[in-house]
């Protein structure tokens, strides 16, 4: 039986893994590109059973409570065609509506209550004039793995909260809500 237990540090909502995070753990059990999703909360410090199927599927289970599941992807990436420069990065950084009252100020991700090296510290706001998001980022050596790279959930986690704030502020526009 696999185990997988999400340490506190990286955390969502209190008590609550950091979504991305989460994801990018239960996508490790699958072999190549992986498609995860949620089905209830995360726990945190928790030990959870990693089940495998033999179509290569896995599901994560707390208890008798299905927790994520993952699937081999049917697609490989996409190759993004649009960038941003770093003084671009810069100037759109914090400047989402977000971070003028944060919901979750402890998040592993976007968290501004983060010390540099404890939270990934990514802000990310709009980028002028392109229609997209950006936040510079410095990943911290306790983020990489044996080889020196970004280990592969942070990645995952990286990119949960700058795309999540990113979608619920152009929801509140197209809903006239600011």
């Amino acid at each position: 039986m696999n185990v997988l237990t999400i340490p506190f540090r990286f955390n969502g909502p209190a008590g609550i893994g950091n979504g991305g995070y989460v994801c990018g753990r239960i996508a490790a059990y699958v072999d190549g590109p992986a498609t995860v999703t949620l089905r209830r909360p995360p726990p945190l410090d928790t030990p959870m059973e990693v089940e495998r199927d033999d179509e290569g599927s896995v599901r994560v289970w707390h208890g008798r409570t299905l927790i994520g599941e993952a699937a081999p992807a049917q697609a490989g990436p996409h190759e993004i065609t649009v960038t941003v420069s770093p003084a671009q990065a810069d100037a759109a950084a914090g400047n989402a509506r977000y971070f003028r009252g944060p919901v979750f100020p402890d998040y592993f991700v976007c968290g501004m209550n983060r010390r540099p090296g404890d939270g990934l510290r990514i802000f990310p706001g709009p980028v002028t004039g392109l229609g997209l998001w950006a936040a510079p980022w410095t990943p911290d050596p306790s983020v990489a793995g044996p080889d020196g790279r970004v280990r592969a959930e942070v990645v995952w986690a990286a990119l949960d909260c700058p795309s999540g704030i990113a979608a619920a502020e152009a929801a509140m526009v197209a809903g006239g809500a600011l």
